[in-house]
């Protein structure tokens, strides 16, 4: 593969929105754009001082390509006619836009499968150009899509290349697509300068809110994370119901928002642990480091709920790990590659509220063990884990599966 080839992403999820595919895609591509040039073709609007390394293409969303006629009947039209639609114009677009490149001279990625990617996967097919995916899992997985499975097949099973973000996601690929292409595991990286340096000033700010006390006993858990019910919040909160008899100084912090948040609360007060449970709300990023860095414990127990939700990875606990901590994750989806049980942490059976405890209280008896943990999640991360190797690994894996 030559320097001169320019690798283009085509996707509808990427910054300024906020997520993991959105912050996954953006990073690799950043990192990829040191060593080949790289354009991002995306429906996503750029802010007006977003600035990269990348250059960036705006494709504009459906409602804006159709004609007058056809958006005063677009809130009138059935899944069929705006299918057709979706597939009528983005195939259009991509093709009067291909017809200005050098197809010789590109290699394209798929940033996230849906229906809009379909379009562009089959105008990709129609002119020759092969294509590679990134997969995630939920996407392969979601009701919404079984009545465009065969697309999705296609699609997959036409790539020239998967890369999965995860070992888990990988045997998820394999097991729902039943394709035998190539899949390559590329995990997400993490920006290793996120070491929080101000941290004395940033948990100052959060002390009363958090009822953060100054002696020894005092002693915490962290979650991060979207407050829906795939994250296994409630069964942290059963946990505690048992725990807190036994370590009254216990807290548990959860930062960030969702629709499930008030479930979460009412089971607070089913367990009376009004007094234990902080929910946050969302946190910037100073805000987030300095809890990372004052929690004792991080912990997510993911579940696959109701089999429409997956865990494709897990950045929090690589943010985690970076801030020395130890990290306590279910054993499904791709957490495995994020935690390296009884070595950066504990990967416990999911959904098991007694496996949960018994890990959390290990670890609060333990101190030294949490601060070994922490130590090797820490030397885990900077060695395997920073978006500059995970870019590198990336690029080598890509020149074998084309040459």
């Amino acid at each position: 593969m030559s320097q001169s080839t320019t690798f283009i992403l085509l996707t509808t999820d990427f910054k300024p929105l906020v997520g993991g595919i959105s912050e996954y895609l953006h990073q690799l591509f950043q990192e990829i754009a040191e060593y080949y040039p790289v354009e991002v073709w995306t429906t996503v609007e750029t802010l007006p001082d977003q600035r990269s390394a990348y250059l960036r293409k705006q494709l504009p969303y459906l409602r804006e390509l159709m004609s007058e006629q056809e958006r005063e009947r677009f809130q009138n039209l059935n899944s069929g006619q705006y299918i057709y639609l979706l597939k009528k114009y983005n195939a259009q677009q991509l093709q009067s836009i291909l017809k200005r490149e050098n197809l010789a001279k590109i290699e394209v990625f798929i940033g996230v499968w849906n229906l809009i990617a379909s379009c562009w996967c089959q105008t990709l097919r129609q002119v020759g150009l092969r294509y590679s995916i990134f997969a995630y899992g939920t996407e392969l997985i979601s009701p919404q899509y079984l009545s465009v499975d065969r697309w999705r097949r296609t699609d997959f099973q036409q790539a020239k290349t998967i890369y999965a973000c995860s070992q888990g996601t990988a045997h998820l690929v394999t097991q729902v697509m039943q394709t035998e292409i190539p899949i390559n595991v590329v995990n997400p990286g993490i920006n290793p300068d996120l070491v929080l340096q101000n941290f004395s000033t940033a948990i100052c700010s959060w002390q009363p809110q958090l009822n953060i006390k100054t002696h020894c006993n005092q002693l915490t858990l962290l979650t991060v994370a979207r407050l829906v019910p795939h994250k296994g919040i409630d069964l942290v909160l059963a946990s505690m119901a048992t725990l807190t008899a036994e370590f009254p100084n216990l807290g548990y912090w959860i930062a960030g928002n969702g629709p499930d948040q008030n479930r979460l609360q009412q089971l607070c007060q089913v367990y009376s642990l009004e007094d234990y449970v902080y929910f946050l709300g969302e946190v910037d990023e100073l805000e987030k480091q300095a809890l990372y860095k004052a929690c004792d414990i991080f912990i997510m127990p993911s579940q696959s709920h109701k089999h429409q939700e997956w865990e494709g990875f897990g950045i929090v606990f690589l943010e985690a790990a970076l801030a020395g901590k130890p990290c306590i994750g279910s054993n499904q989806g791709g957490i495995s590659d994020a935690i390296v049980d009884n070595v950066t942490g504990f990967l416990v059976e999911a959904e098991n509220v007694e496996a949960i405890s018994q890990a959390i209280r290990c670890l609060l008896l333990n101190p030294n063990l949490r601060a070994e943990f922490g130590r090797q999640g820490l030397a885990r991360v900077r060695e395997t884990f920073t978006w500059k190797i995970i870019a590198q690994n990336f690029i080598r894996l890509h020149q074998i599966e084309v040459s």
